[in-house]
């Protein structure tokens, strides 16, 4: 997306400015179908700013995925199964990230929880509220669902309802 409609697409255009318009007066001067086939090999082009942020807030899960990675390299360094982990990420904590997440990439998508049960963590619809207090961020939640309550699915509808609608 050659257009500056985002942090993300400025540093783009700006990037393919600095690559291909450095030496040149105007855009006429060079080969259309060289500049599309040199950008899309250009990593400076490809991936500019990061939009996808996984974020573990919790240790804990039940360990039952068949196909996972996580149980086997969870205990082989913690010497306990990821069903008995207490380590949760701290609200602080994750409020500083995401604080920052926003200050780099101004538009992306949070990932709770990477590895770990988000549901195992207690404060998980602030976590939510947090990452949507920002327009431009969105929120992805990946869990087994076994935890989810109707209690829970109000609160955050209610969450939803009074954030300002999402574009990513």
């Amino acid at each position: 997306e050659f257009y500056c409609n985002s942090k993300n697409n400025f540093t783009l255009c700006k990037n393919f400015a600095k690559l291909f318009f450095e030496d040149k007066t105007y855009f006429y001067d060079y080969d259309i179908e060289k500049i599309c086939l040199e950008s899309q090999n250009n990593v400076e082009l490809l991936q500019v700013l990061p939009t996808f942020y996984n974020i573990q807030i919790s240790s804990k899960c039940k360990s039952t995925c068949s196909y996972c990675p996580y149980p086997k390299c969870y205990e082989e360094k913690n010497k306990i199964n990821p069903s008995q982990a207490k380590n949760q990420m701290s609200f602080e904590n994750f409020c500083n990230l995401v604080d920052k997440i926003k200050d780099f990439s101004n538009q992306a998508v949070i990932n709770l929880s990477l590895w770990g049960e988000p549901f195992n963590h207690p404060q998980l619809l602030d976590f939510i509220k947090k990452v949507l207090s920002y327009d431009s961020l969105s929120v992805f939640i990946e869990t087994d669902g076994q935890k989810i309550t109707q209690s829970f699915c109000d609160e955050l509808k209610q969450i939803v309802e009074n954030a300002a609608e999402r574009t990513n």
